[in-house]
């Protein structure tokens, strides 16, 4: 059988999933710039916003804000310096500060590697969006007034984006009063 290697977007079951996985943990080999690789116990934050992993007896951590993008495969510097090729599909780096650090990761697995990416991935790029909708975590946000089809109107209908009556404003109030109860 021919594998299907497309992209695909994944569901929002999928990523919730993902963050599940990320916040019960797991040991993953960390590549350093210094000395050989070793495995470290890495977990999600409850709050979603922190990698946190223990490296001896320290605590350290990674706030998900500081990271600009999740990298698949093995392209960084510590990967580079470390001939670990047999293990590409098991790997991932955290980019941070400006491109300048990494925080590279394998994996047991691939299926826990493509878990870990999709879950860090969608969380970085949540912390990048405003913060209005970096909360939303479930559809039903979408039934609300403000984000029907009336409210659209009615946003873009105030902001001056749509042109119209005065019959329009008045019907829009009604759709979303009742919408309300």
């Amino acid at each position: 059988m021919a594998e299907n290697f497309e992209r695909r977007t994944p569901s929002v079951r999928e990523v919730e999933q993902a963050i599940t996985a990320l916040k019960k943990g797991a040991h993953l080999l960390k590549c350093g710039r210094r000395g050989k690789p070793k495995f470290c116990p890495f977990r999600l934050s409850t709050d979603e916003k922190i990698l946190i992993w223990y490296s001896g007896e320290k605590e350290k951590h990674l706030n998900l804000d500081a990271v600009s993008k999740v990298i698949s495969g093995q392209q960084t510097l510590n990967f580079l310096r470390q001939n670990q090729a047999d293990k590409k599909n098991q790997s991932f780096s955290l980019v941070y500060e400006n491109g300048q650090r990494s925080l590279d990761l394998i994996c047991k697995d691939k299926e826990q590697a493509e878990s870990w990416r999709l879950g860090l991935t969608a969380l970085v790029s949540a912390s990048h969006q405003p913060r209005i909708f970096a909360n939303i975590r479930s559809s039903r946000w979408a039934h609300t007034c403000a984000n029907s089809p009336v409210g659209y109107v009615a946003t873009n209908h105030k902001l001056g984006l749509l042109q119209g009556s005065a019959k329009l404003a008045k019907f829009i109030r009604y759709s979303c009063s009742i919408s309300a109860r």
